[in-house]
Formats: structure tokens, sequence, C-alpha cells
């Protein structure tokens, strides 16, 4: 990875840097490089978990964790004094269509169609909006999936100033499990086994070959 992440050196603003400063004295990495792991891992874990439940039929699910990672990107590129889940998701779809240009033929859904996708999805038990239908699609799951895991590798190895500033910024609390640094972990044995965080990710033929394409209306 360029840089490696063991060299980065980003500051994070007053009172993010104390938050993750346990996790830099633990692993001798700074604490942008702590968070960045952190927020790669907790990304895997929603393009792993989504695979899954798209091998299994179970779509409700695996929409919601979906947007929910493309939700965690906005989060990590929107302006501080930005609020609200609807405006961050935006923001991440809107990252993630501009990762890099759709192959030729390649379904690309629609923002609006996501944005109800995931209000939908909170809350199932309420009527798509009128005048609307959903549809699940595995070309739809492709094309967030893949486009998250790009992601992944790509927010903070190859981002502008303007990006990382955004990222330092963002409000991301780390979380253990058991006493662990999980994600942190199991980022840094992902890079030393020579892999980019955006890749080898569990279930990912899942969501990787699409057999129709349809679109979410």
């Amino acid at each position: 990875m360029k840089p490696s992440i063991r060299r980065t050196r980003h500051a994070l603003p007053r009172g993010e840097a104390e938050v993750w400063a346990p996790a830099s004295a633990r692993y001798g990495i700074s604490p942008y490089a702590c968070k960045y792991l952190h927020t790669a891992g907790v990304l895997r874990e929603f393009v792993s978990a989504a695979g899954s439940l798209v091998a299994q039929a179970q779509y409700l699910a695996a929409a919601h964790l979906a947007l929910n990672g493309a939700e965690l990107v906005g989060r990590c590129v929107s302006e501080r004094t930005e609020q609200g889940v609807t405006q961050r998701l935006r923001n991440g779809l809107a990252y993630l269509e501009a990762l890099e240009p759709p192959e030729e033929g390649r379904f690309v859904p629609e923002p609006d169609a996501l944005v109800k996708l995931r209000g939908f999805t909170a809350h199932p038990t309420l009527e798509p909006p009128a005048g609307s239908e959903l549809q699940f699609s595995h070309a739809t799951f492709e094309y967030v999936l893949t486009r998250l895991a790009l992601a992944t590798d790509r927010l903070w190895t190859a981002a502008d100033a303007s990006t990382i500033r955004k990222f330092a910024a963002a409000k991301i609390a780390p979380m253990r499990t058991d006493g662990q640094s999980h994600y942190i972990e199991s980022v840094l044995t992902h890079l030393e086994a020579g892999h980019t965080p955006g890749t080898e990710i569990p279930h990912e033929q899942a969501w990787q070959a699409v057999p129709s394409v349809m679109a979410i209306r």
C-alpha cells in the first residue's frame, strides 16, 4: 500500500487523537492509522456479511448492511458540520459513483432508489413510497458491494488532502470486542499477508456474479 499504513502520520483533531491513543500505543501506529484500520475493518464486515446474506437469499438484510456501509463511507467524506443519515448516505453514494466509470453495459442504480431502499430496510413494516416499487437485484448488490470494497482501499491510501481532512474529523468511535481491537488487528493481519484492505473479502463470490440484470425502481 502507498503510503504504508504504518507510516501514515496525518493528524486527528483534538479529542479524536485521545480516543485512538490506547490503540496507537498498543500497535505502534498513529491514531489516524488506527482510525483508518478500524473503519476499513467495519467496511469489510459490512461487505462480507451482506455477501453471506445474498448467498442465502436474505436480500432485505443484505441490502440494509450494504447501504449501512455506503452511509459509513458518506460519514468519512462529509464535512463534520453536515448532519443527518440521509445526507451522509447520499454523500457516500456520490463518492462510490465517482470512484471510476462503470463498465459498458453494467447496471448503475439511481441514488434516489437506493435512498428509498435504505429507508425501507430500516422500517420494513412501512409501505414503499407512493408510486414506486422496490425490487431486489443481484446487479445492485454487485455495484454497491464492489464499490464499497474499492472505497475501502482508495478512501485513504489514495485520498487527496480534502478527503484526509474530512476523514480525520469524522465522528467514528472505536469498538472493542471481548476487550480486543478486533477490526484493527484483523486488517493489520490482512495487510501483513500481502493483501489490501478491500480485497480477499469473505463471501465475495456471492455478489461478484450477476445472474440477471434487474433494476430497483
